[in-house]
């Protein structure tokens, strides 16, 4: 588990999500966040589900973490 900071989301969902030491880049299935907005989750690629404080969640597919 990672937490990041959202950097862009595109507008077809493509977001880029800053963590200490990479830049993750997924595709949102479902949810959204606003850049700025934290987001904690597995940042492997693969499906899965992003938490951001306080209670709402997003599901993105991870494609890259370069």
């Amino acid at each position: 588990m990672h937490i990041g900071s959202i950097l862009r989301i595109g507008f077809h969902g493509e977001v880029d999500v800053q963590l200490s030491d990479r830049v993750v880049h997924a595709q949102i299935i479902t949810g959204g966040g606003n850049p700025g907005d934290l987001v904690e989750g597995h940042m492997s690629p693969g499906v899965h589900t992003w938490s951001m404080p306080p209670y709402r969640t997003m599901l993105v597919t991870v494609f890259a973490a370069g």
